[in-house]
């Protein structure tokens, strides 16, 4: 099973990628900034991967302020993530919030432990502490995102039971020639959905022989509508 990336990786077009290739990128809330939703209409389920079912915790939305900051750790802390930092230390402990260290080491082929403690070495130079991290641990980790696979893998196939996403199990090659193929046409590159249309018998044949595979919104055209909606404070 390819890594998971919920949250700030997925739209590009109208597909999107939960984990390796062609992930589509959502934007924050944020001024001038503009905040894509997609809402789609249930299909069919095409999988019948299962996982064994874990308690997945919320925070409660009580209106308390809780950021976070989720450096990779691919390197050495930057100026810019040390700005982030502190900026979101400052806002928790001036309004009496949370503050949380999540980190990002989706990256695996460069995210080393190393560079981890590192990290955390240079916020506590800094004189900033928080309040839930991998270090100390809390009450909604793990706060390692390569720790919480079972987590997004659970949320992953509730959305394709729910007819809301897709297995994909297109290579990375087979992903470059589509791509390729579009940009000699002189056409935005797209998923040309290969595997949405896939019946239960092809998914479960790739499951069973342990095919590598991400998981795909579901896009109907002419039935899916995209809303962009404008945050521009005056």
């Amino acid at each position: 099973m390819s890594a998971f990336a919920l949250g700030a990786n997925a739209l590009h077009g109208a597909a999107v990628a939960l984990g390796r290739s062609n992930a589509v990128k959502t934007r924050g809330v944020g001024y001038g900034r503009a905040i894509r939703r997609v809402v789609v209409v249930p299909t069919r389920c095409a999988a019948t991967e299962t996982v064994e079912k874990i308690e997945i915790k919320l925070p409660p939305n009580d209106g308390k302020v809780r950021v976070r900051f989720a450096p990779s750790p691919t390197g050495n802390l930057h100026v810019g993530g040390a700005r982030t930092a502190l900026f979101n230390w400052l806002y928790a402990r001036n309004l009496g919030g949370t503050f949380v260290l999540r980190v990002e080491d989706t990256d695996q082929a460069r995210s080393t432990r190393e560079s981890e403690d590192a990290m955390v070495r240079d916020l506590k130079w800094m004189g900033l502490d928080w309040d839930e991290g991998p270090d100390c641990g809390g009450p909604y980790g793990p706060y390692r995102q390569s720790e919480r696979e079972a987590i997004y893998k659970q949320l992953a196939l509730q959305l394709v039971a729910d007819g809301h996403a897709y297995p994909c199990f297109c290579t990375d090659k087979e992903l470059t020639v589509m791509k390729e193929e579009l940009e000699a046409k002189k056409l935005p590159p797209k998923y040309m959905g290969k595997w949405s249309t896939a019946s239960k018998e092809e998914v479960d044949a790739e499951l069973a022989k342990g095919t590598p595979h991400t998981f795909r919104f579901r896009y109907v055209l002419g039935r899916s509508q995209i809303q962009t909606l404008f945050d521009v404070p005056g």
